[in-house]
Parts: C-alpha cells; structure tokens; sequence
C-alpha cells in the first residue's frame, strides 16, 4: 500500500485521488450491516448536501474531485461513504 500510495503522490492533485494532506474529509456517522453502510438519513442527506454546497463555493472547488472513501481505498467497504447524497 505504501508503494502505491508514493507512485500517487507523484502525480498532480488533479490527475489522482487526493490524500490526507491535500484533501478534506467529511464523516457522515453510520455503521455497516453485513459489511454494507446503510443509506444516510435524511437530516445526514440534507447536511451533508448544504456544507459540500458550501465547500464547492467558498473555496472554488470542482465537484467532480468528490470521492466517496469506499471507491479510494481498498480496505474500506465500497459502500462506505457511496450513499450519502451530496
């Protein structure tokens, strides 16, 4: 994991999936069922959607540098971070 993880750090910010240093983390608090995260509530939805608004606007940033942590890094579970809408 670390090799791939200094081969990524090698590349520009907007040709990889961004790290710990140079990205921002929003925790949307849950649990998994079978190693599968439920879907967010709507409150989570509805928080999550106003503070990425936010984020997106004051700090000019593209929406389409937005990963869930499930499809970033394999010890996760791919659902993990996928249903939260933002």
């Amino acid at each position: 994991m670390k090799q791939v993880d200094a081969w990524e750090r090698q590349k520009a910010a907007s040709l990889r999936y961004p790290t710990n240093d140079d990205s921002i983390g929003i925790e949307v608090v849950g649990a998994p069922e079978k190693n599968v995260y439920v879907s967010s509530t709507d409150a989570q939805n509805a928080s999550s959607r106003w503070l990425v608004s936010e984020l997106l606007m004051t700090l000019k940033l593209d929406r389409k540098r937005i990963f869930a942590h499930g499809s970033m890094d394999p010890r996760k579970f791919p659902t993990e971070g996928g249903m939260i809408a933002y």
